[in-house]
């Protein structure tokens, strides 16, 4: 009695190749402002001078402004 066996291993290997790409942007928007803010004040003084009189004769005193 002759036997001839035959034995077939087969080994298969599946890779999964995985391959990320990450890209990172900025972008930055700038503004620059200036700001001048100017404060005058101008202040006016009017003085104004009163003349005093005496009447002749009586004790009665007129004010009279002078401009």
């Amino acid at each position: 009695m002759i036997q001839a066996s035959t034995i077939q291993t087969s080994t298969i290997q599946t890779s999964r190749i995985q391959t990320t790409i990450i890209q990172t942007s900025t972008i930055q928007n700038s503004m620059i402002q200036t700001s001048t803010i100017q404060t005058s004040t101008i202040q006016t003084s009017t003085i104004q001078t009163s003349r005093i009189h005496e009447t002749e004769g009586a004790n009665h005193i007129a004010v009279t402004p002078s401009l």
